[in-house]
């Protein structure tokens, strides 16, 4: 159950399977849902049929199963671009007159007619310098078995440019010729286009791995009985400065009464948090009071929390103000010591709605800033960080360094087991630590 419903976000949004997924990644490897996806990417290997990048020319005999494939390969990210001016014009004279040059391209039934066609549609496309792969739907077409092959066998000859073979029902015969010709031939559409999508990752992840930082000897696992404690908001913060960590709002710590109004320090408006180390989401239990305009809502917050503390039983340390501050996007940040991986880093959106919808990608350290970008790109709502509709974009160069210098900090601290900010704010250029929790090794 979520390592007993681990406690913080980061712990229960990082888990085992969460780390392997990153380790892989990070050593170059792919991870596949079956044993027969892993088998169709190999295939691909073996057959010498990888495209070197995701774009794609597709043929098919039907129309419909063009449409298919084009919907399949979005899914796995793949491109299909447009067909070359020149290929347009070499597959006029190939195609029946009702039938436009694009891609996917729709060889339609007249091959029955015109096996000749196959060829040199063939040939026409794998000339085409826009695609990586060309991937050939055959469908059911048996009674031209022997052209379909002798057609694809010769353009695979002539060309370098992979050929996948998509044939509904197709005869053994007609696979073996066209695997003697180191063409794979495939039974349907979704696992060709998955073995498709997965070697384009493969090659990807193996070649950012020749240029990853190299990850360090992993140590022994912490014995089971190695106990942490956490810390609260205002101790983390302070350790925070002390590490180095910029961007961390001005607070005071309120330990008993409050006689007059806010600190000097402060001005309205401002937030009032709980302070216990044993009480890690403040918001949960009504220990968080926003937006508090004046010295009768600052008093009146200070008796809502001291009932609070006073109800649960809760040994507080005070209640933290701070000035509220407007922000445009909100952060999951974690750096946590796991047992089998050592250091990891964790980003997703943050907020208090993290757990409901999670948006997180976690990576083994050490981490550079542009790795550390490439995983902020990597969140579904990275789109709403880069200018979506008219919104000011953020730095994200500048906020990967930051979070660089903060990961270098922590593999600094091997006393130190655990630091969750979120949310980490950012806006207006900069990025600030709003709430924050520190767990460390007794």
């Amino acid at each position: 159950a979520g390592a007993a419903a681990a406690a913080s976000h980061t712990g229960a949004l990082a888990g085992d399977d969460t780390l392997y997924d990153a380790c892989l990644r990070q050593q170059g490897a792919l991870r596949v849902d079956s044993l027969g996806q892993m088998m169709d990417v190999a295939r691909l290997f073996l057959f010498d049929s990888v495209p070197q990048g995701p774009r794609l020319a597709v043929m098919s005999v039907s129309g419909g199963a063009g449409v298919l494939i084009a919907d399949e390969a979005e899914r796995w990210e793949l491109e299909l671009p447009a067909l070359a001016p020149q290929t347009a014009d070499a597959l006029k004279p190939v195609l029946p007159s009702f039938v436009k040059a694009a891609n996917p391209l729709d060889l339609t039934g007249n091959v029955v007619q015109d096996t000749a066609s196959i060829s040199r549609a063939l040939e026409a496309v794998a000339r085409d310098p826009g695609n990586d792969a060309i991937v050939l739907f055959v469908g059911l077409m048996h009674s031209i078995a022997t052209a379909f092959t002798d057609a694809i066998a010769q353009a695979r000859q002539r060309t370098h440019r992979p050929i996948v073979v998509i044939w509904i029902g197709a005869k053994e015969e007609s696979v073996a010729v066209l695997e003697q010709a180191r063409i794979p031939v495939f039974r349907d559409i979704p696992p060709a286009v998955a073995a498709l999508g997965g070697a384009v990752r493969l090659n990807g992840l193996r070649l950012a791995a020749l240029t990853a930082p190299p990850l360090p000897k992993r140590g022994r696992a912490p014995a089971a009985a190695t106990k942490t404690a956490f810390l609260a908001e205002w101790d983390s913060k302070k350790l925070l400065r002390e590490l180095g960590i910029a961007g961390i709002p001005d607070g005071v710590l309120v330990e008993g009464e409050l006689s007059g109004g806010l600190p000097a320090s402060l001005s309205y408006p401002v937030v009032a948090k709980l302070q216990a180390d044993d009480v890690l989401h403040k918001s949960d239990i009504g220990g968080v009071v926003l937006g508090i305009a004046d010295d009768a809502q600052l008093h009146a917050a200070l008796k809502h929390l001291r009932g609070i503390v006073r109800d649960r039983g809760i040994i507080a340390k005070g209640v933290l103000l701070e000035s509220m501050q407007r922000f445009d996007h909100e952060l999951l940040l974690g750096l946590r010591r796991d047992g089998r991986f050592g250091p990891t880093l964790t980003l997703g959106r943050g907020g208090v709605e993290v757990e409901l919808d999670p948006d997180v990608v976690s990576r083994l350290l050490p981490l550079d800033a542009p790795r550390i970008r490439e995983m902020i790109e990597g969140l579904r709502f990275a789109r709403l960080m880069q200018g979506f509709r008219g919104r000011d974009a953020v730095d994200l160069s500048g906020l990967a360094q930051q979070i660089a210098s903060l990961c270098d900090a922590f593999l600094a601290r091997p006393d130190l087991a655990e630091i969750e900010i979120n949310p980490l704010a950012v806006g207006k250029g900069r990025a600030w630590v709003l709430d924050a929790v520190v767990s460390r090794f007794l």
